[in-house]
């Protein structure tokens, strides 16, 4: 049966491996791949039913591999299996099927046939190892492939405007779950000192000595996580990106946003529901969020102009009532009612163009005049507030632009002056002489010097990533100013005495190699185009596939992306900082959450969007 776990781990990936093989024309060849990929995930998932009963206490566990172990400090990559992993497996693999069956005449013909069918593989791949997951590190190397897999698929019409656009914005609220979900693993691991298995969760218990011996921490992982999973979900006030994620194929919206990758946040609560069960503050944010949650989403469906945003806020609505089921313990019902919703949603996805056509006809052969409300006085005014909100979605888009991508801008521009090369090699420069001179016994520092320094390098590196994220001129000056980002981030973990010379050249690895090649990527191209400035998109993946997929694993290596050295060492060094350097761990994550945004944005602006060209196709702005 171990044997089982890992092929269910493994099948997404050697069949996303395969679907680089045909050629981009044989069509019959990259759907036989994707459909015999997914008829085993589901085959193997079903069987595990039928092998439920041979489980010790129903619950599968296999240890795959050890990333990295030094003292205390271990990162294992493991897979668990219980109830929950075979339902959202199961489910996962039908509705799959059923999406790649439609897909294989839906995208007929599309000049992005061959990748439509290698993005979808990947969200197995990620979908595989967040539902078997089966330690926390596992966990979060699902959780961020379902992140960039969905920036890949919203983008997927990359010559246009808007899915280019929209692909960073709903990415920007991935990286903020993940973010959070990085915190979440630092206060646990300050709790239990210890890797957690998933398959341990009975054995230690609810947790709520926790919340006697540190009911403050205890508290701060129960709300993170619920965070995380409203994120995820598109909970108010974070669902205006579900809308925006709409640009990418109906065939892919139905199986991310209609069904599955949606409900990823009820699938954290209820595989995490120890640590949080016992959290009143947590079951009444449940609540309460829940409640409106789903009335907001439901009044903003109701005035939608489009069938797609309609099911968007429709699905929202339902995952409000999930998130109250479970405030009120109902665990299987929140997993039935997953069930039904994702079903349901992947169909009225998959039917949307024939509702559309049946619509018009309707509109022509059967209208009939609405008869008005008697709606009077006080009552007239609310409802006539509520209708405005909500077909302005509750200005939630707005705020989150206005208050939050806005000020981060703001301080990106007012940390140019930082960003000089004789400022930048300066700081880089005496940083690392005095890490050498205290390491050589040189100059000693004392535990409160050293944390100072580790203190400024951490906000030195986070104000250059946001310069970064700001700037608008050459683009391979913002790419350095990631490159120095991560330089002076891997010397304030190591000045806060948690990294050796081993753990900094596992992380120097990762980042040498993808910065050096994101750097030839550049060059090279300003080379053959001219200067490339980041005010504007210039669409060069027409010409230049072979350098915008070496750049966007550039991208992604140098922000940490799973299974890359750099990721190990970020897991690494910040999940196991000591409580003590809080703030610098707080400070560390957030840089962390803009690093990757800011690398894929320099992607997005040099390679993709409406071709600088005029020979090309033009596509419009407008949607």
């Amino acid at each position: 049966m171990d044997s089982i776990l890992l092929a269910l781990a493994i099948i997404p990936f050697i069949g996303f491996l395969l679907s680089f093989i045909p050629d981009t024309k044989s069509e019959r060849a990259i759907h036989n791949i994707a459909l015999i990929t997914i008829s085993l995930f589901t085959l193997l998932s079903i069987s595990l039913i039928f092998l439920y009963n041979q489980w010790t206490n129903g619950q599968l566990s296999y240890q795959a591999l050890t990333l990295y172990r030094d003292g205390h400090v271990t990162l294992t990559l493991a897979f668990y299996a219980d109830i929950l992993s075979i339902v959202y497996a199961v489910i996962g693999g039908i509705i799959g099927l059923m999406v790649i069956r439609f897909s294989k005449f839906y995208m007929h013909r599309d000049r992005g046939y061959k990748r439509f069918f290698s993005h979808v593989l990947l969200f197995y791949v990620g979908y595989s190892i967040v539902v078997f997951s089966g330690t926390f590190t596992t966990l979060f190397i699902g959780w961020e492939i379902l992140g960039i897999t969905s920036f890949l698929l919203i983008g997927f019409y990359r010559q246009r405007f808007l899915p280019t656009k929209n692909a960073l914005k709903v990415f920007s609220y991935f990286r903020l779950s993940d973010f959070l979900l990085l915190l979440a693993l630092w206060i646990i691991d300050q709790l239990a000192h210890k890797e957690i298995y998933f398959g341990d969760f009975a054995a230690l218990g609810d947790w709520s000595h926790y919340s006697q011996s540190s009911p403050l921490l205890y508290t701060g992982v129960a709300i993170l996580i619920f965070t995380v999973a409203a994120i995820k979900s598109g909970q108010f006030p974070f669902s205006s990106w579900v809308p925006r994620a709409m640009e990418g194929p109906t065939t892919s919206t139905a199986i991310f946003y209609g069904s599955l990758s949606i409900h990823i946040g009820v699938f954290l609560l209820l595989r995490l529901y120890p640590l949080w069960d016992d959290s009143m503050i947590v079951r009444l944010f449940l609540g309460v969020g829940g409640v409106i949650s789903s009335i907001i989403a439901f009044k903003i469906a109701r005035v939608q102009s489009t069938v797609k945003t309609q099911i968007a806020f429709h699905s929202i609505s339902q995952i409000g009532i999930m998130f109250i089921e479970l405030s009120l313990g109902w665990y299987w019902v929140a997993l039935a009612h997953f069930v039904s919703n994702a079903f349901f949603r992947t169909y009225q996805l998959l039917v949307s163009p024939s509702v559309l056509n049946y619509l018009i006809h309707h509109q022509y052969s059967g209208f009939e005049h609405p008869s008005d409300k008697p709606w009077t006085g006080a009552l007239k005014n609310i409802n006539s507030t509520i209708y405005i909100l909500s077909t302005k979605e509750w200005n939630m888009d707005y705020f989150w632009y206005k208050y939050v991508w806005q000020t981060v801008k703001k301080i990106g521009e007012l940390a140019h002056a930082l960003s000089g090369k004789w400022i930048s090699s300066m700081f880089i420069l005496i940083c690392s002489s005095i890490y050498v001179s205290d390491r050589l016994a040189w100059i000693h520092f004392d535990e409160w010097s050293t944390h100072i320094i580790a203190l400024i390098a951490a906000a030195v590196a986070l104000l250059w990533t946001l310069s970064s994220l700001a700037y608008r001129g050459d683009a391979i000056n913002s790419w350095i100013l990631l490159i120095l980002s991560q330089i002076s981030l891997l010397l304030s973990m190591l000045f806060n005495h948690m990294g050796d010379a081993s753990v900094a050249i596992l992380f120097l690895s990762g980042i040498i190699v993808a910065a050096g090649t994101g750097y030839y990527c550049l060059y090279s191209l300003a080379k053959m185009e001219g200067k490339l400035t980041l005010d504007k998109y210039y669409g060069h993946i027409y010409e230049y596939k072979t350098l915008g997929t070496l750049f966007l694993l550039s991208a992604l290596g140098i922000a940490g992306f799973p299974l890359t050295p750099s990721f190990i060492g970020v897991d690494i060094l910040l999940t196991h900082q000591p409580l003590s350097s809080w703030v610098v761990v707080i400070i560390m994550g957030v840089n962390i959450l803009f690093i990757e945004i800011s690398a894929l944005r320099i992607y997005s602006r040099v390679f993709l969007g409406q071709h600088i060209k005029a020979y090309h196709p033009i596509a419009f702005r407008s949607s």
